[in-house]
């Protein structure tokens, strides 16, 4: 599989360095995309805050 590196010397620390890149990643959302981000967190709490009742 390529990647997107061009990569001098693949010695072991340099594809760890490449491995941290190609798992990182960064998301970046509209206004309304972190409306509805916020409305789901909501939903994923009250959730989780009934399960806690329920499972004693």
């Amino acid at each position: 599989m390529s990647i997107p590196f061009h990569v001098q010397q693949p010695d072991f620390e340099t594809l760890q360095e490449i491995h941290r890149k190609l798992n990182n990643f960064q998301l970046l959302f509209s206004e309304i995309g972190r409306r509805k981000l916020g409305s789901i967190e909501q939903m994923a709490k009250s959730q989780q805050g009934n399960q806690d009742l329920e499972d004693w």
